[in-house]
Order: C-alpha cells, then sequence, then structure tokens
C-alpha cells in the first residue's frame, strides 16, 4: 500500500493541494508506517515543537516529514561520536585560551614558579624552626604543620588535597623490641 495514496484512511481522506500531485495531509497511520515511529512519538515531537499537531488524527504532510527528518538530523548529531569529540575540543581550547588570558592579567601563575617559591619558603621556615633549641620537637612540628596549612589556604589548595607529610617517629619507640 502506498502510504501517500488517496485511499480512504480510518480518519479521513487526504487533501491535495490544486497544483500539486503531493497530498497536503497525511493520516497518523500512514505517517507512522512512513517514519517508523508511533503517533504517540509523533505527538511527543509536535508537543516539542518539530512539527504540527494533528488534527482529527490527520497531520500536514510537509511539516510532519520535515519535523521527522529534524529530530532525526539532532538525534543522529548528538550520538556523533565526532560532534562530541569536536565539542570536548572546543571547550577545552575555550579553557585554554580563558587560562591565557588570566595569565596575562597577571592572575594566573605558572604551577613550576609558585611551587618552587612555596618549597623555597617552607624549606627556609623549616630549617629556622628546626635550628631553634628553644623549641622540642612537638612545638617544631605543629608549627611547620600549620605553616604548610596556611600556605595551602593562600595558594587555594582545597583541604585534604595536599601532599601528606610523613610523620616522625618519636624516639621513645618500642618497634623493634
Amino acid at each position: 500500500m502506498n502510504h501517500l495514496s488517496t485511499e480512504k484512511t480510518k480518519c479521513r481522506k487526504p487533501q491535495r493541494s490544486a497544483n500539486a500531485a503531493i497530498p497536503e495531509t497525511i493520516a497518523a497511520s500512514d505517517l507512522a508506517a512512513l517514519t517508523g515511529l508511533s503517533d504517540r512519538r509523533h505527538r511527543q515531537l509536535a508537543e516539542r515543537g518539530y512539527m504540527p499537531l494533528p488534527v482529527r488524527g490527520v497531520y500536514k504532510l510537509r511539516p510532519a516529514v520535515a519535523g521527522v527528518v529534524k529530530y532525526y538530523q539532532q538525534r543522529a548529531k548528538a550520538e556523533d561520536p565526532l560532534s562530541k569529540a569536536r565539542l570536548e575540543e572546543i571547550e577545552s581550547r575555550t579553557e585554554l585560551n580563558r587560562l591565557a588570558i588570566d595569565q596575562k592579567r597577571g592572575q594566573l601563575a605558572p604551577v613550576a614558579e609558585v611551587a618552587a617559591i612555596y618549597n623555597k619558603y617552607l624549606a627556609s621556615a623549616k630549617s629556622r624552626i628546626d635550628g631553634d633549641p628553644k623549641l622540642g620537637r612537638e612545638e617544631k612540628d605543629k608549627i611547620i604543620e600549620d605553616l604548610g596549612h596556611l600556605l595551602d589556604v593562600a595558594f587555594g589548595v582545597p583541604s585534604g588535597t595536599a601532599p601528606a607529610q610523613p610523620k616522625r617517629r618519636r624516639g621513645n619507640s618500642t618497634e623493634g623490641c
């Protein structure tokens, strides 16, 4: 059966335009057979704006077919791995450009520079603290830990993500006894 034929359908006979060989309307059942989608899905697509809603079970043929084609094109684009890869590449380039602009404005510094300053300051402070005979080992460890925490906060290191400092063993350990 020709789905675009003028044979009687359950709802209405398709109307033909005066100067065209293609009918202007198509019955819901014929559109479903033509597209492979159910009438319920066609109505969902119409509600989402892909095509006009049917009138008494009859769709306007050209807008209905155009809507289904548009739906399939958008669906294919969304599922296309190349489109996803292109989108990810564009997002990545955008982020890199934004970071470069922020760096030029002086809002960012290279990680290597920040790490070098951080390590130099912490090593200097640690040697001064370790060399102070007035402080006990626990006090020294606490000061160094606090300094590390303050520097992490100053550099925006989220809590719990800084590398853990190894704990020093106390001289009164009973290991190996």
